[in-house]
Parts: C-alpha cells; structure tokens; sequence
C-alpha cells in the first residue's frame, strides 16, 4: 500500500490503577477506507440529484411562465 491514503477509525481504552495512573492502554483500528469512498460516492450522488431536481423545477417554472404554446418543441 505504498503511496496510498488510507483512512482509519481507531478507538483506545485506558485502564487506570487506584492511584489513577495509566497502567495500560488497549486499542485497535481498522482500515475504513472502502467505506469513507462509499460514503463519499453516495454525497456526490445526492448532489447531482439535487442539481439535476434543481434543474428539472425551474425549467417546468419557465415553461409554466412564458407561453408554452408560442414555443416549437417538435
């Protein structure tokens, strides 16, 4: 995986003697970047559909308001 960005989730635990110090820690982290790409895919999906909706309504809105029937759309 040399060059490659990776993105990771990592969660940690202390564990504490009485006196609070840190007698040890625990961890592990896993390789979540198939997931942030997925997430990031669906993001810009959602977008474009948003765009495309946009687009759709305010053409609607125009032919609406001008005189559809003065227009040749054949």
């Amino acid at each position: 995986m040399r060059g490659q960005e990776r993105t990771v989730r990592t969660h940690l635990e202390l564990a504490f003697d009485d006196d609070g110090d840190i007698v040890y820690l625990v961890g592990s982290s896993a390789d979540i970047s198939s997931e942030q790409t997925l997430r990031e895919t669906r993001i810009d999906a959602e977008t474009q559909m948003r765009e495309i909706d946009n687009f759709v309504n305010f053409t609607a809105h125009y032919l609406r308001a001008s005189d559809a029937s003065d227009h040749d759309f054949a």
